[in-house]
Formats: structure tokens, sequence, C-alpha cells
């Protein structure tokens, strides 16, 4: 489930990098449809992270059952909160997206929220390998 979850938050930041391709050629409207898919994704990701974490409590890894368990809710926690903070992010800029605030020379909001999305889809793949194959 989580390799799966691994290749929706990817997918995402491919979707990201469209939309920001978008507003950089002076297309808002692909940057708005390329947002909502980002924002969708991300999402997801939470989604199928919180299925997971009741999935693993209910086999007994929680917080309190041992040091791996405690240092896996914090990492995927901090994680899961960031992705949070980012969707919302993705939210904004969809919001005024949808207002026509973004042009090609004025996209400093999407390019911004694009390198906090990136920073978190890049991190993902780190703490897969580390948490849960290593």
């Amino acid at each position: 489930m989580t390799a799966f979850n691994t290749v929706l938050l990817l997918g995402s930041g491919y979707t990201m990098y469209r939309a920001w391709s978008h507003i950089r050629q002076g297309d808002p409207g692909a940057l708005s449809r390329w947002l909502l898919i980002t924002t969708i994704l991300g999402s997801l990701f939470l989604t199928v992270q919180g299925i997971e974490w009741f999935r693993l409590i209910s086999f007994g890894l929680t917080a309190n059952a041992n040091v791996y368990g405690a240092t896996f809710y914090v990492i995927v926690g901090f994680h899961a909160l960031h992705v949070m903070a980012a969707v919302g992010a993705l939210l904004y800029v969809l919001r005024r997206s949808t207002f026509l605030v973004y042009t090609a020379k004025g996209c400093s909001g999407v390019s911004m929220c694009a390198l906090f999305w990136l920073f978190v889809v890049l991190i993902w793949p780190v703490i897969f390998l580390t948490v849960y194959l290593l």
C-alpha cells in the first residue's frame, strides 16, 4: 500500500511541474487544471496514509510500542503535517488561479508553492526507504 502511495505522491510532483510549466508559458487555464489534479493526488496520499496508520495500529505498531514505533510516527507524522500544509498552499494558489491572478511574468506564488510541494514530494522517497525498507 505504501509503494502505491509513493507512486501517487511522485505523480503529484509531475502534475505540479506541469502546472508550473503552463503558467510560465502563459496558460492560466491549464494551471488551474493541473493544480486541481495535484491537490487531489496530495489529498489521496494523506487519505491512504491515514488508512495505513489505522492498519498499523491494529497490528500493534503504536508510538508507545517501541522505539521504532515512536520514530516511525514522528517521522511519518511530520511529513504528513507538511503535506497537509502544502495541500493548503495548493488550495490557496488554486483558488487564486481561478480568478486569473497569475500570469507568465507574475507567477511567484505558483513558483513558491511548486517548490514547497516538490520538496515534500522528493523527501518522501528518502523517508520511504529509511523507515519502511531499511
